[in-house]
Formats: C-alpha cells, sequence, structure tokens
C-alpha cells in the first residue's frame, strides 16, 4: 500500500491510533488520537512509561517481521498482533515517502467489567438474529468467504448465481463460482488472498462477471474484511447492474445515430446556451460562411440575424421560457458579408445540465429565388395576356369610330344624290364629331400613359381652390348627366380650400371619374361628388348606384388594361386605361385613390390630395372651370365623355 499526505490527512481525523514506523522503528507520524491512546495505557498502570511501551512494541514487531511465512506474502498484507491483555495491533507494510514503512493501528481491548445475565444474552441473540435476517434479505448481493471458501451468502446472491439453496456453493472455491472478466482480476485476487486487508479495502468498480450458471452480468462490486476470534472473513458486496449497463449502451448507441442523422441532415443544427452556440454541425458551419466547427463553438447568432425579434424569443428560451420559436423566414448575413434568406426555428432543449435551445436553419436563398422567378413568370404571362386583351380593346376602340364615321360618309355620299335636310346633316356630323373626339381622347390617354412610362409627364402646380374646381367641373357636366336620365347631387363641407394642384391634370381626373359613374350608372340613378376636409388630406368623393365592380376586381381595377367586364359582354365602351391613368395622376400629386363598391349597389372613389400649398406663389383663388374658357371646357367634357353613346 502506498500512501501519502493527503491520506495523514485523513489519520488525523480517526478515533483510531495510527502510528507509521520506519523499519528501523523509528516513529514518522503519529495521528492525534496516538497521544490519548497512550495516556490512557498509562493511567490504566499497563505501562509504567513510554520506554517500556517502546521496548514491547518493537520486540512484537521485530518478531512479526522475522517471521518467515510473513516475509514471504505480498507486501500488502496485515497482520494482527496481541501487544499484551489491553491492547491489539494491527500491522500493514506500507511505502511512505517512497521508502518502506510499517503502519500500525493500536486498539485498546475492552474488558467485560460484569457478568451478562440472561436477559443481557437474550437481547444478544436477538440483536444477532435482527442482524442475520438483514444480512440474508439486503437488496445488495453478499457473499462471505473465508481461505477463498464460501461460507455464507444472501438471498439477492442466490438470484445472482441463479440457485435454488445456499448449499450448492457453500464451500466451494469463491473464484469457481464467479469469475472475473476483468483485467483486475489478479488484482483483486492477491489482495483477498492475504491473512488481512482492513486497509485494503476496495474501492467500488464496474466489472463484468460470470456466474456459476455460466450467465454474464454487469456489477458494481466492492471488497471489505472483519476479524471474528482473531479469523479473518472477506466479505464481497455487489449489486446487478445489467440492465443500466444495457440502457447506458442503448444510449451511447443512439447518441452515436443521433449524431449522424444531425450529420447528414440537409439543415444547419446547432444548440445555444445563453445566447452562445456550444454545438454545431457542419451544415450550421456553411451557412454561416465559417471555417470550422471549433471557429463556431462560444460565437453568438445575434450577429448573423436582424430581425431582433427572433434574436429576443430564443434568448427568452435561455431564461427558463419553455415556449417555442415557430419556423419563420429571416435574412442571415454571413462571415463573408454576403447576405442569405434562411428559415430557422428553435425548441428548448437540456444540454449538458443547462437550458438551452436547439436551432434549426434552412438555406431557401435558392428557394426564394425560384419562387421569384415563377412570379415573375406568372407576370409576364399575365401582362402578356392583358397585352392581348388591350391589342384586341383598341382595335375594337379604334375600328368602332372608323366604322361609325365611315358609315356616315357613305350615308353623306347616298344622300348627296338625294335631298337631305339640314337636319339628318347635322345629325351625322354630330356623329362623326363625337367619333373623333373618341379618337383624340384614346391617343391623347395612350401619349399620356407613355409619357408616365418612362417619366416624361409634365405637372403644371399651382395654388388653387380645390372646391371651386370640383364643384365648377361637376356643375358643367349637369346638362349631359340629366340627359341620360341621371341625378347629380353635389355637396361639401367646406366653402373655400386652397392648395396645390394641376388644374387641367385635376379636370381630368374628376371627367374621368364622372365619365365611369354615368356609363356604370342605371337608369334614373345618382350620381353623388363630396368634399371633405380631412385634416392633412382633401378628400373628393365620386359615387354612384349603380351597377358595382366585383371584390376580386377591385385591387386590379386601376391597373393598366383592366376592366371590370369582358369586352364582348360589357355594356359600355372602353380601354381600360381610364383608371390606371386617373390613379397615376394622383400619384404625381403625392395623392391616393381608393374604391368601395359592391355589385348591384354602385361604386365610391375616393381621392385623397395632401393638404399643402405649391412651391409657386401665384395663388388663382378666382379661378373658375366656365368663364372665359367656356368652348374649351364644353370640348374636354365632349372629349372625355365621347365613349358614352345614346
Amino acid at each position: 500500500m502506498i500512501l501519502n499526505q493527503e491520506d495523514l490527512n485523513f489519520f488525523d481525523d480517526l478515533d483510531d491510533s495510527i502510528v507509521i514506523l520506519k523499519k528501523n522503528s523509528e516513529i514518522i507520524y503519529s495521528n492525534k488520537s496516538f497521544k490519548n491512546f497512550y495516556d490512557e495505557l498509562i493511567k490504566k498502570n499497563t505501562f509504567n512509561d513510554y520506554s517500556e511501551f517502546d521496548k514491547e512494541l518493537n520486540r512484537k514487531i521485530e518478531k512479526c517481521l522475522l517471521d518467515e511465512d510473513i516475509n514471504q506474502k505480498n507486501s500488502s498484507f496485515i497482520k494482527r498482533l496481541r501487544l499484551n491483555d489491553d491492547v491489539d495491533i494491527y500491522l500493514n507494510k506500507i511505502k511512505f515517502d517512497n521508502t518502506d514503512s510499517i503502519l500500525l493501528r493500536l486498539k485498546m481491548i475492552e474488558q467485560n467489567s460484569y457478568e451478562n445475565t440472561s436477559e443481557d444474552k437474550k437481547n444478544i441473540i436477538d440483536k444477532n438474529q435482527i442482524l442475520r435476517k438483514t444480512l440474508i434479505y439486503s437488496p445488495n448481493i453478499l457473499i462471505i468467504k473465508k481461505d477463498r471458501k464460501i461460507v455464507f451468502l444472501n438471498k439477492s446472491a442466490e438470484q445472482l448465481l441463479e440457485i435454488g439453496n445456499s448449499r450448492e456453493v457453500i464451500g466451494k472455491d469463491f473464484y469457481e463460482v464467479l469469475n472475473f472478466k476483468t483485467k483486475k482480476r489478479s488484482y483483486y485476487s492477491d489482495i483477498l488472498e492475504n491473512e488481512g486487508h482492513y486497509y485494503s479495502t476496495l474501492p467500488v468498480s464496474q466489472v463484468k462477471l460470470k456466474t456459476y450458471k455460466g450467465r454474464e452480468i454487469y456489477a458494481d462490486i466492492c471488497f471489505m474484511s472483519f476479524f471474528d476470534s482473531d479469523e479473518e472473513f472477506s466479505v464481497f458486496i455487489a449489486k446487478d447492474i445489467s440492465t443500466r449497463v444495457e440502457m447506458e449502451e442503448a444510449l451511447r448507441k443512439n447518441e452515436e445515430y443521433y449524431k449522424k442523422l444531425i450529420k447528414f441532415l440537409p439543415y444547419g443544427v446547432g444548440i445555444l446556451t445563453k445566447g452562445k452556440i456550444t454545438f454545431a454541425n457542419d451544415n450550421l458551419v456553411n451557412i454561416l460562411g465559417e471555417t470550422s466547427i471549433n471557429a463556431l463553438i462560444g460565437k453568438k447568432i445575434n450577429d448573423s440575424i436582424k430581425d431582433k425579434d427572433t434574436i429576443n424569443e430564443m434568448n427568452r428560451i435561455g431564461e427558463n421560457s419553455l415556449s417555442e420559436v415557430k419556423f419563420r423566414e429571416v435574412t442571415l448575413t454571413r462571415k463573408d458579408g454576403k447576405e442569405i434568406e434562411i428559415e430557422i426555428g428553435a425548441s428548448p432543449f437540456l444540454f449538458e445540465n443547462h437550458l438551452s435551445s436547439i436551432i434549426v436553419l434552412c438555406d431557401i436563398t435558392e428557394r426564394k429565388n425560384a419562387e421569384r422567378d415563377k412570379f415573375k413568370l406568372k407576370q409576364a404571362l399575365k401582362y402578356d395576356k392583358l397585352k392581348t386583351e388591350f391589342i384586341a380593346n383598341i382595335s375594337h376602340e379604334l375600328k368602332t369610330p372608323l366604322n361609325i364615321i365611315l358609315s356616315v360618309v357613305q350615308l353623306l355620299e347616298l344622300k348627296e344624290k338625294e335631298e337631305c335636310s339640314i337636319g339628318d346633316s347635322k345629325r351625322y356630323l354630330g356623329v362623326m364629331t363625337q367619333n373623333c373626339y373618341r379618337l383624340l381622347r384614346l391617343i391623347n390617354n395612350l401619349i399620356d400613359i407613355s409619357r408616365i412610362d418612362v417619366g416624361y409627364l409634365k405637372m403644371d402646380f399651382g395654388n388653387y381652390d380645390i372646391v371651386k374646381i370640383i364643384e365648377d367641373i361637376t356643375l358643367s357636366t349637369v346638362d349631359y348627366i340629366e340627359s341620360k336620365n341621371l341625378n347629380l347631387i353635389f355637396d361639401t363641407e367646406i366653402e373655400e380650400k386652397t392648395i396645390g394642384v394641376d388644374r387641367e391634370n385635376m379636370e381630368r381626373i374628376m371627367l374621368n371619374l364622372l365619365s365611369n359613374a354615368i356609363k356604370c350608372s342605371k337608369e334614373n340613378g345618382t350620381i353623388w361628388v363630396n368634399i371633405y376636409d380631412n385634416g392633412d388630406f382633401i378628400d373628393i368623393s365620386v359615387k354612384d348606384n349603380g351597377i358595382g365592380i366585383p371584390e376580386d376586381m377591385q385591387e386590379k381595377i386601376f391597373e393598366r388594361f383592366v376592366q371590370s367586364t369582358p369586352l364582348f359582354t360589357r355594356p359600355h365602351e372602353g380601354s381600360g386605361i381610364g383608371l390606371s391613368l386617373v390613379k397615376s395622376l394622383v400619384d404625381a400629386h403625392g395623392g391616393k385613390i381608393s374604391v368601395k363598391s359592391k355589385v348591384g349597389e354602385g361604386s365610391e372613389f375616393t381621392i385623397s390630395m395632401p393638404n399643402r400649398l405649391s412651391k409657386k406663389d401665384n395663388p388663382h383663388i378666382n379661378y373658375k372651370f366656365i368663364g372665359t374658357n367656356k368652348n374649351s371646357s364644353v370640348e374636354k367634357i365632349k372629349i372625355e365623355f365621347s365613349d358614352i353613346y345614346n
């Protein structure tokens, strides 16, 4: 046995008296209990003084060491000596400071000062029976041997050995009954074959055993010894842990499988503990653009993900929150600065006794690119379809007035040979004029749309009374609207409001909306025009109780070439450019346009114009739509209303 300073510290706290001697009997260590032990010997008159005690002690030790049988034994032997009637000595060869030494344990022999009564004997017998039953039915495996022969085993040992009765193995060699499948077998045997091993008690070890019936098990074992009437007995204590070992092995294999699974997953998998990465697979390294797993461990993922809500949710998991972070799409910045789109989710996970979060990342850049390409293709196909429909519309829009003009010309040629009344001539000329206006309107809209596309649309802003502009342009259409058996109601909650607008384009917006209201109104219907002051914006509403617009078309109605009804089934003419042009002109003012509609109940278009002045210092407060330029105004109405036939 080899002792070091830590063992001496342990001996200092023992109640037993411990002494370490060199081979020349020089004391090199004694614990605190030894002084008390020696004082007690002097009080009992066992020895007159220390020299007498020392002399007798050395004589016994020398005799023991000279014993030929003892010297042939292993260096870790223990020998029990009787110093006198009062003292027992347990002697053990040891190594201390790389020197052969002797460790002594001195114990006072208790002397009974009274005769045992029958009641005392009965109590001793009862206690022995209780102790024996405790050993027999202990859940731990107990086997007691003497001189390698088994002398006792309990019920748990019988179950381990798979025997019906302990008599089957009593008296058999211990190592025939239990075969140690371990490299330490010789070590166990050497110690157990010594006569004593008080200080050689083996620590608990996990070993593989082969039992008496040939079954292999795993067990936690330890050995100890005790003395009874100068006879030494060895105790084998064990616990069958085969189930636990099998479970640990299964867990180890599962862990290996999980590691392989995580390694080959096409996703980046990592574990975050207190915001830092404590585990990562190769795919996570690739997604983040790091060089290796070791380079990634200990880093924070906060620096890579811009979405603060996602980061805060993941960090809360480490703060004893058990909520999951549902998968969402975020932008991630790689180490090289490149931004990619990923899908990320997180869930609570116990890792190395810490509440952590396991995160899963998927690079969806290619998928998003494919979706964008698919969307672009869809938009291209949609736009191509719109262009086809637009060509059909334009062809119709051009062909219809041209056919009418051609028919009128042919009719006039025919009438030239006959007598033609002045009334008929005026009517024919009116039809030709209306269709010329229609062609002019179509050409103007196409030109303006083209200018808007290339950014060449010129806006002439000035500060005008918006109430006057809307009122005048609305009232100028009264005669035309009433001729269609419709009612027009104008109302405003403000009498005067000067803001910055392009006057001509504002008139064009209103005429276009009124034209739509007329075309979509039912007979004897009503058109309402209202103006509201909403602080930052002036709202202008044009409402009708006509046919309405389907809900699925309300978002598309402002797109170019889109119409709410098909070409060959709609009840009125139109190219599908008007509302798109209106929206562009409203946008150019910094305003907004919206629509509310219900099929069969009518539609309401609302324009919100910014309540601000133009930078020009030329307020046109006295502007009137109808006045000196009356002929021009009438012509504008005829142009905008040219696709409405009687």
